[in-house]
């Protein structure tokens, strides 16, 4: 009991020192540069799914999941210790001040100091907050992959004809024009509305659902709605940012890594969503998101901001038995 608590005590004092803030600094070198080099539009296509049973259920912390959300979790534990680093500093100060009562100009240096660090304080909170906004929409990211996935593995053994091109029994048409991709992009965007924004006065959350027929009739094609009467209006209010196709992008992938072609029974499909997910935490969403508008005049009088968010998921789809 003895030497644990000396080596805990020995751990206390390490992240006291200059390394330990080296060290943290390096960590978030790190992951702002995975950032940078390993942008998510430029996401390659893999299968880490295929390892391991082939079983059509929702797994939260897949390799391609984890491997997502570990950049953002490390630049918010070093905001975390910067942040409690501060607080305890400016506590040491305050209790310094207390015990020496010289408060007329001890005093006021407190204040000054106080003045000095509070907007730091208060940036690194937003920031906190944002990334850990982020984070939680990927979850809902990742399941809504999983719901695309899903909904594919089902559609492609199957003949799908509609506004598109006729897509017959294990064949994927021109994703541009394919009523199948169309239907697994519908899956993919119901789930979606949880983390989407309410309709506004800016362009880019789009018109309420009632003024826009098109958006009422992808729900439509939805019905019945398996969702709880009270959700039902910030479904229907949410669902035109969601379904908008530059919003969320849906590709489905052959085991080849192509976008269409012919599938055999029991391959695996790859779906991958991009979402476009929008920030609202002041300040914070000018580090971490995209504007909009490319336009840089637009940009400078404001505009809003989206963090892109990708996520894919990986299952076998359905057809004869296999006979395994």
């Amino acid at each position: 009991m003895g030497r644990l608590l000396s080596e805990l005590k020995r751990i206390g004092q390490a992240l006291k020192s200059w390394q330990a803030g080296a060290l943290a600094l390096l960590l978030l070198a790190a992951a702002i540069l995975y950032r940078v080099w390993n942008p998510i539009t430029a996401t390659t296509l893999e299968f880490p799914e295929l390892h391991g049973a082939r079983l059509p259920q929702y797994s939260t912390f897949s390799s391609t999941f984890v491997s997502s959300i570990w950049p953002l979790t490390v630049v918010a534990i070093i905001l975390l210790l910067i942040t409690f680093r501060l607080t305890k500093a400016m506590a040491a100060n305050a209790r310094q001040v207390n015990a020496s009562l010289q408060l007329d100009e001890q005093s006021g240096t407190s204040a000054v100091e106080f003045v000095l660090v509070l907007p730091v304080l208060t940036v690194l909170l937003l920031m906190i907050l944002q990334i850990a906004l982020v984070v939680q929409a990927k979850f809902v990211v990742n399941y809504a992959a999983f719901c695309a996935a899903r909904s594919a593995i089902v559609l492609i053994p199957q003949d799908v004809s509609g506004d598109g091109p006729f897509e017959p029994r294990n064949r994927l048409g021109d994703p541009e024009r394919s009523n199948k991709v169309e239907i697994v992009q519908r899956a993919a965007a119901f789930p979606l509305t949880s983390i989407s924004p309410l309709p506004g006065v800016s362009a880019v959350r789009g018109l309420p659902v009632l003024t826009n027929p098109e958006v009422m009739l992808e729900l439509a094609k939805l019905a019945p709605f398996d969702v709880e009467p009270s959700m039902m209006g910030q479904v229907m209010l949410r669902a035109p940012y969601a379904y908008h196709t530059k919003n969320t992008d849906v590709k489905v992938f052959t085991s080849q890594g192509a976008e269409s072609g012919n599938f055999q029974e029991h391959d695996w499909v790859t779906v991958k969503v991009q979402y476009r997910y929008y920030l609202t935490v002041p300040f914070a969403k000018r580090l971490f998101g995209t504007a909009y508008s490319g336009n840089p005049l637009v940009n400078l009088f404001g505009t809003d901001y989206y963090y892109p968010i990708v996520e894919q998921y990986t299952l076998p789809m359905d057809g004869e038995p296999s006979g395994l």
